[in-house]
């Protein structure tokens, strides 16, 4: 995983910033038992979206529309988790997440851990 992460700041696709909080995400989420193929797409995601954040291009979307089917697709429980991981996993940085990006994150987390439990 740190070599795909440094092949995007190499590229410049990511920055510095985005470079350390992927790795502090990349290592709460080994810790959380999750391996990096299982965290690829989303470590990824993860970047680009922290990117989108620093230009001042969020996403736009209907993030409460979006949040609500998230909740009803994942079912509480599992959105519940993901919730709490996303709080962690933000406390890591200092990139303010939108509510607009802070979605594609969960639906990411609500499918990892929904994975997780039918495992």
């Amino acid at each position: 995983m740190q070599q795909r992460l440094r092949l995007l700041l190499d590229q410049q696709v990511i920055d510095q910033r985005v470079y350390d909080f992927s790795l502090r995400t990349v290592e709460l989420m080994r810790e959380k038992g999750f391996s990096d193929p299982e965290m690829e797409t989303f470590i990824t995601h993860l970047c680009v979206s922290a990117m989108r954040i620093c230009r001042n291009e969020p996403m736009q979307c209907d993030a409460q529309h979006m949040r609500e089917e998230l909740q009803e697709d994942a079912g509480d429980e599992i959105f519940s988790q993901s919730l709490a991981l996303w709080q962690q996993i933000e406390a890591l940085g200092d990139i303010h997440y939108c509510p607009e990006e802070q979605i594609f994150v969960l639906l990411h987390l609500c499918t990892m851990l929904g994975k997780k439990a039918n495992d």
